[in-house]
């Protein structure tokens, strides 16, 4: 049974019509972002419904909620990973799917809740699997806090994750995902629980990262529970069973 649905669910997501043409570079963004009305109905399961918001270049979002309210599922359809049945999303104006994919790819910066790291090296996996460029791969590992943490695995940036990722800890994981998502100095950025894996000292890194993105003007969404950074947001998203009680 649960193969089957998941089988139905796949058919949702690719059974998409690929747009033909080459669609037309847009400038780099400011980072002005909203979302009008946006829902995501699959199967006849409502998972988001209505849903609106508008951020102006560097405001930074909190989305909270109990388990299962929609808050992942948000955070995927606000990036474009997930389609959204109705509604709109825009940055600067032009909805997601005008952007083309490489160029919006690298406008935007992606913590998941549970951070995935690739059979790479260290270096790889920040640069998000392409060529790697050193200048940026250092500094967002910086901006995250953990260039000395790197510098002191077996092979520093070049030290390769093995497939199942088990030879870093989980909060080692987690912060390199942070740097992934910081990497080549995005504008728009989505943090999903980014402190669930790490220590005190960790959580002190994540919050000067996210008091970095402030001062960037980076438009900043993080879900989070944690008092520190929500008294630190410009506004905030309460979401119940998929929709909002509060925003």
């Amino acid at each position: 049974i649960e193969g089957f649905a998941a089988y139905k669910r796949l058919g949702y997501f690719l059974n998409k019509k690929p747009q033909s043409g080459t669609k037309i570079s847009l400038p780099a963004p400011m980072g002005k972002f909203s979302a009008e009305r946006v829902s995501v109905v699959i199967n006849g399961r409502v998972l988001i419904q209505n849903i609106s918001l508008a951020l102006e270049p560097g405001e930074l979002l909190g989305i909270l909620g109990a388990s299962s309210a929609g808050k992942t599922t948000l955070c995927k359809v606000l990036l474009g990973i997930w389609p959204a049945t109705t509604g709109k999303i825009r940055m600067d104006g032009a909805e997601m799917d005008q952007w083309p994919e490489r160029e919006l790819r690298s406008h935007i910066g992606y913590l998941p809740q549970e951070p995935e790291l690739f059979e790479a090296t260290v270096a790889e996996n920040i640069a998000r699997l392409e060529e790697v460029d050193s200048e940026k791969v250092v500094r967002a590992a910086q901006q995250a806090g953990i260039h000395e943490m790197i510098l002191q695995l077996p092979q520093g940036y070049d030290t390769r994750i093995d497939h199942t990722g088990k030879n870093l800890s989980a909060g080692q994981r987690q912060m390199i995902s942070l740097a992934r998502a910081l990497y080549n100095d995005p504008k728009f950025v989505v943090l999903d629980e980014p402190h669930t894996y790490v220590d005190e000292a960790g959580f002190h890194l994540v919050l000067a990262a996210v008091d970095a993105l402030r001062k960037k003007k980076v438009t900043t969404i993080v879900i989070t529970d944690r008092s520190n950074l929500i008294v630190n947001m410009d506004k905030l998203l309460l979401l119940k069973e998929g929709q909002a009680i509060m925003y």
